[in-house]
């Protein structure tokens, strides 16, 4: 239903923001995309890329990359701005030991500089303005260590 028809339906994007998305599909998100993904190769190609690292993943959510990355050794950090999320990656194995801040990752401060930082899955898309993204590479540009790697995963729109 379409905001705006005089009817008083709500869109389901009314009320959506940064921090709504994973709090709305924490309970699904691990099977939503499952067979699209090729979690293997990005893990692959991710751990060729962070060296020695450490490594940090924006929108790190469930773990889907990070836990197969700490598994292979590197040290893994992430920011995401859903505790539901989050606490889902905290039940799996490992995911206590991953750090993780809880917020924007166009804006959150997390200490240390990072041999790569990367985005997977149009996560880079949360951001929802041109505003945002800037900041968001601008964060990215003062952890990236001065031979570090940023990564961005994302589909090319038409």
């Amino acid at each position: 239903m379409i905001s705006g028809q005089g009817d008083g339906c709500h869109s389901l994007m009314d009320a959506y923001d940064a921090t709504t998305y994973g709090e709305r599909i924490a309970g699904i998100y691990d099977d939503l995309h499952a067979e699209r993904l090729d979690t293997d190769a990005t893990v692959t190609l991710l751990a060729e890329l962070a060296g020695d690292g450490p490594v940090l993943e924006l929108g790190i959510g469930t773990g889907r990359v990070a836990l197969p990355l700490a598994e292979r050794g590197i040290s893994v950090s992430g920011i995401d701005s859903s505790p539901a999320m989050v606490d889902l990656l905290r039940a799996k194995p490992g995911g206590e030991r991953i750090d993780v801040t809880i917020g924007d990752f166009a804006d959150v401060d997390v200490p240390g500089r990072y041999g790569l930082v990367f985005v997977c899955f149009n996560t880079i898309f949360g951001l929802l303005t041109q505003d945002d993204q800037v900041r968001c590479f601008e964060n990215v540009a003062r952890v990236l260590a001065d031979d570090g790697v940023f990564v961005v995963e994302a589909f090319v729109a038409d």
